[in-house]
């Protein structure tokens, strides 16, 4: 499905950014380590809440976005705790 100007929450989002991408799955796991039940993007000044551990449908922006920073976000992690094994 692509986003259309009445897609609810996506065609509405200003001045319509999300409009003719298409809506794909996303799931966002839930972490111990933040246990917030909602994660924030920003895309060009447009906050977005995303809701934690439920599936979603979301633009294809939206999803390319936080895949790419969830993929750095455990690159850094697993450099961390190798720095940590590599000390100890």
């Amino acid at each position: 499905m692509k986003i259309a100007k009445d897609t609810e929450k996506w065609g509405k989002v200003d001045n319509g950014l999300f409009i003719g991408e298409e809506l794909v799955p996303l799931m966002i796991p839930f972490d111990k380590q933040n246990p917030s039940k909602e994660r924030f993007l920003c895309i060009n000044g447009n906050q977005i809440w995303l809701g934690v551990g439920k599936p979603l449908q979301v633009p294809k922006s939206i999803a390319d976005l936080w895949n790419h920073a969830y993929m750095r976000t455990l690159e850094a992690e697993e450099k961390m705790s190798q720095e940590i094994e590599i000390k100890a």
